[in-house]
């Protein structure tokens, strides 16, 4: 029997996503979950994840995590599927929540994502209003609560046909911002409804330098125009049809780590 749930993690090779899955091995195990992880880089991990996981590599010079879902995606078998980021510790009641959400034509992102160094601050919303020739669609990218903790748009829950319905995830993007936005968007554009539920924590601290944080924006604005582009062509498709190609051609290259 095929387990419903499939949980897609994608990283660099850099990334220690072993402690993150030896941290979640309960959850995820209770969950009854087949767990993928998709490392996208130059070069393959040193140390793979373990046996007990699935782990994919794509050869690519620079990271793109869209890519990597699309890839891992086209690998899952269950019914639903969790996107999920390197360095998150969630719950078994959590993750039961999430599911049990995923119904009537609706997907689930995580309602608060909480830091180790996570001070108090003023709550607050960040929200972009997309306008498609046919209809408008708003996304609250980030919500900050006054307990320091923040919402989670890039860990989604949903179905997987929805998810190939949309096109995935959009490969162009790369860096780091909005290529989670865009999913989001496009899953409402397609008349689906977003509910936010549960709390996952990051294992380690998430503080970046301000270099980085540069490096961030700048990539997400970089990004946001490429969607905005293809949003005014009335294009609210993914690339994961073209990307399969691409690996069936081997313009992709896709080898097991």
């Amino acid at each position: 029997m095929i387990p419903d749930l499939d949980i897609l993690i994608t990283c660099d090779a850099a990334w220690n996503v072993g402690e993150m899955l030896r941290s979640n091995q309960r959850a995820f195990a209770e969950a009854k979950a087949n767990v993928t992880v998709v490392v996208v880089d130059r070069k393959a991990p040193a140390t793979p994840p373990g046996p007990a996981h699935r782990v994919i590599f794509v050869r690519q010079p620079r990271f793109k995590k869209a890519l990597g879902i699309n890839v891992g995606a086209l690998h899952l078998k269950g019914r639903y599927m969790l996107i999920l980021d390197a360095d998150i510790l969630v719950s078994r009641r959590t993750l039961a929540a999430m599911k049990a959400a995923v119904i009537g034509g609706r997907f689930v992102t995580v309602r608060k994502v909480k830091d180790p160094t996570s001070r108090r601050h003023q709550p607050a919303d960040f929200s972009y209003v997309v306008e498609f020739p046919d209809q408008p669609v708003r996304v609250t990218s980030l919500r900050r609560y006054s307990d320091g903790a923040r919402s989670g748009p890039g860990l989604i829950m949903l179905r997987r046909e929805d998810f190939i319905r949309v096109g995935g995830m959009s490969s162009d993007l790369y860096g780091w911002g909005w290529e989670d936005i865009d999913l989001l968007v496009r899953l409402q554009k397609a008349g689906l409804r977003r509910r936010t539920i549960g709390q996952v924590r990051h294992l380690r601290s998430s503080v970046i330098t301000s270099t980085a944080l540069i490096k961030r924006q700048l990539s997400e604005r970089r990004n946001i125009m490429r969607c905005i582009k293809r949003y005014q062509t009335g294009n609210s498709q993914g690339s994961i049809s073209t990307d399969m190609a691409n690996v069936r051609d081997r313009k992709i290259h896709v080898a097991a780590a």
